[in-house]
């Protein structure tokens, strides 16, 4: 989604936050994320500017005094879901193809720093096992709703309409400062010294050979820990692919799980992974 990187919420502080950015028309550089507006920070009689793109010049809301808020409600914690259109997870709900087993949402979280909101954890009924599913993430929605969650108020009126065209105006932004070749190269040469690298390539045979504890550690900032990975340790598996942050996704006869490049051991040289 749209991360504004250049600016700060001058409520929580937050840099760098997705959505949009609400920008005060009465007071100075004064902007508020999604989350602090509609938590009405700042003064309910002040006009906003809704900006849905950093160099957008925004459209401007109403004050919130006097707006109707609404309750938002759908998949968010506490809501009861079961296999929607994108179910690509087996039998993890507990049932069989078609099946219509239900669970409860745990929590809901971005995927690392690619998506925001985008997943939610679910702890199925049938099983009281809990693992992650999309419900945004690349487009893919993993469960369907069945009982509703709740999850604060919003002013729906300050919102744009889906599947509207909208025109953007866009502020024009300086040209560049030209840069020398020889500061360009060694701002490129930086960049891929800084850039770890990986020796496994899909396809190559490997085992995951750590203790579980140090296992769980490297998971940190990785995909997490699920118990199931406890499955899959001191067994033979094959790269299924390599994410552009350098993170392995090894397919077991179980089921596929993710690993850190940390996490496992090249059979075919016997040296440790990078």
């Amino acid at each position: 989604g749209i991360v504004f990187n250049q600016r700060k919420c001058n409520s929580c502080l937050s840099r760098a936050f997705p959505g949009f950015c609400w920008t005060c028309t009465i007071c100075e550089d004064y902007d508020l994320c999604t989350r602090c507006y509609m938590n009405d920070k700042h003064d309910l009689y002040h006009s906003f500017l809704r900006l849905m793109y950093p160099d957008d010049q925004g459209e401007q809301v109403p004050p919130r005094e006097g707006s109707v808020k609404h309750t938002a409600r759908g998949i968010f914690v506490g809501a009861v879901v079961r296999r929607g259109p994108d179910w690509d997870w087996e039998n993890q709900d507990g049932g069989e193809e078609g099946s219509t087993a239900t669970g409860t949402v745990t929590s809901i979280r971005g995927w690392e720093n690619e998506s925001n909101m985008s997943v939610a954890c679910v702890k199925w009924m049938r099983t009281q096992q809990t693992n992650v599913y999309r419900v945004g993430h690349k487009g893919k929605v993993d469960l369907k709703c069945v009982q509703a969650g709740i999850y604060g108020e919003y002013y729906a009126r300050h919102l744009p309409v889906l599947g509207k065209n909208y025109s953007l105006q866009r502020v024009a932004s300086p040209p560049p400062a030209p840069v020398s070749t020889n500061t360009r190269i060694q701002q490129q040469a930086a960049a891929q010294l800084q850039r770890p690298i990986c020796q496994f390539r899909p396809g190559d045979s490997v085992r995951v050979d750590l203790d579980m504890e140090i296992l769980k550690a490297l998971q940190e900032g990785h995909g997490g820990w699920n118990p199931k990975m406890e499955q899959v340790i001191g067994m033979e598996g094959v790269v299924h692919r390599v994410t552009e942050k350098n993170d392995v996704r090894v397919s077991f006869t179980v089921r596929n799980r993710r690993f850190t490049g940390f996490c496992t051991i090249y059979l075919w040289q016997g040296t440790w992974g990078h």
